[in-house]
């Protein structure tokens, strides 16, 4: 019975891997169709995206984790 309960959670493990993988795949493949059914060029719009997208959003998230880093520094301190 324990091995059953332990191989059913591996499968509920695997499978919401496996979703968390499929999802953001589904979604880039909506934004392409999307893209390309509104005659929008997709080889320029999803660089500038990910460009802007690491000048702006991924320098606030580095920010906000070294700002954890370090109040955690000085909570040991």
């Amino acid at each position: 019975m324990l091995l059953l309960i332990q191989v059913t959670q591996q499968n509920k493990n695997s499978f919401e891997r496996m979703i968390k993988i499929i999802i953001p795949i589904i979604i880039l493949i909506a934004l392409c169709l999307i893209l390309w059914f509104f005659k929008i060029n997709t080889s320029y719009v999803i660089p500038n995206l990910i460009e802007w997208a690491t000048k702006f959003i991924l320098s606030w998230i580095t920010l906000y984790w070294i700002i954890r880093l370090v109040k955690s520094i000085e909570k040991i301190k």
